[in-house]
């Protein structure tokens, strides 16, 4: 732990101690209950309530950082799938790309590119 979560816990634990020292001053001076008793009971629930305070913000922390973990570990998978399909579909178009390759050779007798596409759009045309 870093000194930034120490801190956290302890602000929490004390946040929760004073309320908890709070409240039974007040509810000890309402029922009208002795000073050395209702100050005694204050300070222990002071105590109690720091502890409890640590404990809980340890526990959520240690929750996040789990839920983070699993988020960080399935939007990498998600990436890798990605990327992966990616690749998958580059492959493809160039598989495509080579199939409808047309040959561009002339002199030895072959149509070349232009001639091709010229027969293609008169066949088109007289198709209508």
């Amino acid at each position: 732990m870093g000194s930034r979560s120490v801190t956290t816990n302890h602000v929490c634990g004390a946040a929760l101690g004073f309320l908890a020292f709070s409240v039974s001053l007040i509810v000890g001076t309402m029922v009208d209950n002795p000073f050395i008793t209702v100050v005694l009971r204050a300070l222990g629930a002071l105590v109690v309530f720091y502890i409890l305070g640590l404990v809980l913000v340890a526990i959520g922390h240690k929750a996040v950082g789990e839920n983070f973990q699993s988020e960080m570990e399935a939007a990498r998978e998600a990436a890798e799938l990605a990327a992966a399909a990616r690749e998958a579909a580059e492959a493809e178009l160039e598989e495509i790309k080579k199939e409808a390759e047309i040959p561009e050779v002339g002199i030895n007798g072959t149509v070349t590119a232009d001639q091709q596409v010229a027969e293609e759009n008169q066949n088109a045309a007289t198709v209508r």
